[in-house]
């Protein structure tokens, strides 16, 4: 009888947590990155990104469906599968890209004097993201806030590897152009339906 009172409390306590660290990150970048270089370990971050993920990934999923109903208009009879798959395939993507963006904006600030581990950058890498995944689904203010993350990256690149604010403009922006020309080439060759 006691158990589901405690869940409940645990489920609040991750919503209050994760609105607390949006807003933070969102609002007061400098003062978060400053403090949370304190943090130790990487399970808050990763409880983060699969949290946000996963509501990333359902908005995802719900907006390509409105956006384009016709290219799921064939799979009627099997479409709750078919959206859960659609799902899936976003968030399993959403981690794939974390892995790579931080691999290379890591690998970036090298050159630059980045004093961090890959951790520290991985976990800079999430937190920097909040933006994009907590608005990147929404038509046109998704692009806003993938900019805005942008944007958190450099603030945060630049507080934890200790380094200017041109030096972590460029070992965030070579990356992201890196990516953007990939995933621009990516969407001549690999066809998406409805579009």
């Amino acid at each position: 009888p006691e158990a589901a009172p405690r869940d409940k409390d645990m489920d609040e306590t991750m919503t209050i947590a994760l609105f607390t660290t949006t807003w933070a990150v969102s609002t007061t970048p400098t003062l978060f990155f400053t403090q949370y270089r304190k943090e130790k370990g990487m399970k808050p971050a990763v409880k983060y990104m699969l949290t946000l993920g996963a509501i990333f990934a359902v908005c995802s999923m719900l907006t390509s469906y409105l956006q384009t109903p016709k290219a799921f208009a064939q799979y009627e009879g099997m479409l709750p599968l078919v959206l859960a798959i659609h799902t899936a395939l976003w968030y399993l993507l959403l981690i794939a890209l974390f892995l790579v963006e931080t691999t290379l904006v890591y690998l970036f600030t090298r050159p630059f004097g980045g004093h961090a581990g890959y951790k520290d950058t991985f976990r800079t890498i999430i937190y920097a993201d909040t933006p994009s995944m907590a608005a990147g689904w929404i038509p046109v203010i998704g692009i806003a806030a993938s900019i805005y993350g942008v944007v958190l990256q450099i603030t945060g690149i630049g507080i934890i590897h200790r380094l200017s604010a041109a030096r972590a403009a460029a070992s965030v922006l070579i990356p992201t152009s890196i990516m953007l020309a990939s995933s621009i080439l990516l969407r001549f060759i690999i066809p998406v339906p409805g579009t």
